[in-house]
């Protein structure tokens, strides 16, 4: 038996949170002394209170015991050994969360006695065309101080102004930079509602005072891409047989654009007396209707308000909502919109913990009320928590909560590539990275056969299936896994479907090329072969990096030397000198370091000039790490020759020769005339006073310099 004693006293939710895992063979139940109390999964038995002796009659048939708090979730195996601990969540309280704002009950609210979202019923229209009222269309657009992007944002819907009777409504927050006046060149009918930190009041506004049978709701910070399919929707008559309608919202993680997920979001309803918008924030369009059909609509809407490279736009944003949020959730217990939002806002702001915990209350909270669609996307978010965070907890979990709520090919996707990246990050054995691998790609490739049948119904997740970033990373790691494996085959047969370019982790990227550069010949030739001319210059320090990495691993040396001039020969000089000096900098033993037997046993007069450049680098960096050392004499005059071949091979003649040339940096000159003055072994008048400038530019080498030109003398 798994047991809990639940009181109703001074809880909103008279049922306890049901298991996201069941043990076999184990009864649950639940004791209590509120009658009301109820549950679709635990056995409720009210007793006459919750004493130790009352209820312990109940337990003594049971081998097995265990008390679960009431705040605690199950989310895998108790009872096998394991440590509880690992499989146990415990719900976090909103007044114990960070940013909670204290007496929540105090604030203004938003709901009646009953617990129903209050609104105004919009007014009924007769004697128009559509509908009975004047127009067919209007587009409410809520608008607050956003000067940079309005004239974008109404430019795009303007076409549906010319080409429909339509209308645009501007609903005014209080903006003073000129955005009213921007809306009022494009003919908006502006209305004015100062701000009162509530977005469905806003947009409620806008549906009362709308002339329209249908509305649109559009923010002042995104633009349509196109709206030719929102055109056919209504020239060709299709909003007659529907009364709710979706477009895509395309809504970019990066200020550049290149990160993004498509939501279909539902922004355009049939106008009715009930139709409003609910939430404070993150608000959500209610309609009357009893049909769960909607027209979805591929136009999509750019949005760049999830943008979350400026940590700092981040922070002040989830500052700003959680408050909010919270008294959303306080008002409005039953309704797991906003406690699912609640815990994306605290994963935001990277309280990890707080978010798992939230995601896991949304779920269990969804089994209790058999919301599947809401349930399975807080398990989708609540393994991207434990993903961000590296927590092994997603395998044990994620096969467990798989079985809870019915899944879209692309969340098995999202799923299975979640864990491919997690067993790649924590050193999983390969063939446990490749048996994720083989699931996401099996659902990749179911998706890719019948793409609609999942992108409506798949609000997160979607990304794994149809964004290369996704796709690129999951085949980069198999990649590697293959490699290691000792499937060189079948990593080929995946590097020929793989772009470089495309993949987002630079883990991955970096494992890809420091596997792949020192593999075998047919698997080294293949990498080199996808790396692009401007590449070679672009990926400079990171090839390198991966390559010198290779010179690390057990046999790999005498391979890896034979093919350095190759690799440093797609390379430019300046290039190979940053990668040097920036490893140096970063890492002072790493990856230039590892090149110092190269250095020293492979380079000579022969060398090209980007081996002689490295190789001059780093036996400078070796002598003066070194100086101490008993083969730092060597190492000395290495540096100085190698150096002297690379200006020799390098440099124009005349220029070296030329003192007083500037084109020319003056340690280059310097190390080239010492090596010339330790060749001749002549006491020359330049010579010596070359060597006597060289002091004051190799302050490090000044006792060898002293010594040279005593030998001269």
């Amino acid at each position: 038996m798994i047991f809990q004693c639940f009181s109703g006293k001074n809880r909103k939710r008279l049922f306890p949170y049901p298991p996201l895992y069941r043990e076999p063979d184990t009864e649950y139940f639940c004791f209590t002394d509120d009658a009301r109390v109820h549950s679709s999964v635990w056995k409720v038995q009210v007793v006459e209170e919750l004493a130790e002796a009352v209820i312990e009659p109940y337990l003594e048939k049971y081998n097995v015991r265990l008390e679960l708090q009431p705040d605690q979730i199950q989310m895998g195996e108790l009872l096998s050994g394991t440590d509880p601990g690992v499989n146990l969540l415990m719900v976090p309280s909103l007044s114990e969360l960070p940013l909670a704002r204290q007496e929540l009950e105090k604030t203004d609210p938003t709901s009646d006695g009953d617990g129903n979202y209050i609104f105004r019923r919009n007014p009924v229209y007769s004697g128009g065309k559509y509908g009975g009222r004047p127009l067919l269309l209007t587009i409410g657009v809520p608008v607050s101080n956003q000067i940079d992007t309005i004239d974008r944002c109404l430019s795009r819907v303007k076409p549906l102004l010319d080409q429909l009777d339509a209308e645009l409504l501007v609903i005014d927050t209080g903006s003073t930079d000129g955005t009213v006046e921007v809306c009022k060149r494009y003919g908006a009918r502006v209305i004015a509602h100062p701000w009162d930190d509530n977005m469905s009041s806003v947009r409620n506004e806008g549906i009362y005072h709308a002339r329209g049978e249908w509305y649109m709701s559009i923010d002042d910070d995104e633009w349509f891409e196109d709206v030719e399919e929102i055109l056919r929707f209504f020239r060709e008559g299709f909003y007659r047989s529907y009364d709710e309608a979706s477009y895509i919202q395309r809504n970019y993680m990066d200020s550049f654009g290149k990160v993004y997920e498509d939501n279909h979001t539902l922004r355009m309803a049939r106008i009715t007396p009930k139709l409003h918008f609910e939430g404070r924030i993150h608000d959500a369009l209610v309609t009357e209707s009893s049909s769960d059909t909607v027209f979805v609509l591929h136009s999509y809407a750019h949005h760049y308000g999830f943008a979350s490279d400026d940590p700092q736009k981040v922070e002040a944003k989830v500052m700003r909502n959680v408050p909010v949020l919270l008294q959303d959730v306080y008002e409005f217990p039953e309704n797991l919109r906003y406690l699912f939002q609640l815990a994306n806002e605290y994963r935001n702001l990277h309280c990890t913990e707080a978010a798992v915990g939230l995601f896991a209350q949304t779920m269990a909270l969804a089994k209790e009320a058999d919301d599947k669609y809401r349930g399975k996307n807080s398990m989708v978010m609540l393994c991207t928590c434990l993903l961000d965070m590296d927590d092994q907890r997603l395998f044990l979990w994620a096969e467990n909560m798989e079985r809870e709520f019915p899944l879209t090919v692309p969340e098995q996707a999202f799923l299975a590539w979640s864990r491919e990246m997690l067993a790649f990050r924590t050193g999983k054995a390969p063939r446990e990275t490749l048996h994720y691998y083989c699931l996401y790609e099996e659902r990749l490739r179911q998706h890719q056969k019948n793409p609609a049948s999942g992108q409506y119904q798949t609000y997160y997740g979607l990304s794994a299936v149809e964004h290369e970033r996704y796709i690129m990373d999951a085949k980069g790691v198999a990649f590697c896994a293959y490699l290691a494996n000792g499937e060189d085959a079948k990593a080929l047969e995946i590097l020929n479907s793989l772009s470089l370019e495309q993949m987002a982790d630079g883990r991955i990227h970096t494992a890809v090329l420091e596997e792949g550069l020192a593999a075998a010949d047919s698997v080294y030739k293949a990498v080199c072969g996808k790396v692009a001319s401007t590449q070679w210059e672009e990926w400079s320090g990171e090839i390198l990096d991966a390559f010198a990495a290779g010179l690390m691993k057990e046999g790999a040396y005498r391979r890896q030397s034979v093919r350095l001039p190759d690799l440093l020969g797609k390379i430019s000089i300046p290039a190979v000198l940053s990668w040097f000096e920036y490893s140096q900098e970063r890492r002072k033993k790493t990856a230039a370091r590892q090149l110092l037997a190269y250095a020293m046993d492979c380079v000579g007069e022969s060398g090209s000039v980007q081996e002689l450049c490295l190789c001059a680098w780093i036996l400078k960096e070796e002598y003066v790490r070194n100086r101490e050392a008993e083969n730092s004499r060597e190492i000395l005059y290495r540096y100085l020759f190698t150096l002297a071949y690379f200006a020799e091979h390098y440099y124009n003649p005349e220029l070296l020769a030329d003192a007083q040339c500037r084109a020319i940096p003056p340690d280059i000159r310097a190390a080239y005339r010492m090596a010339a003055a330790l060749a001749d072994g002549r006491a020359s008048r330049e010579n010596v006073e070359f060597l006597k400038q060289a002091l004051a530019i190799f302050p490090a080498f000044h006792a060898e310099i002293k010594g040279i030109l005593k030998k001269l003398k």
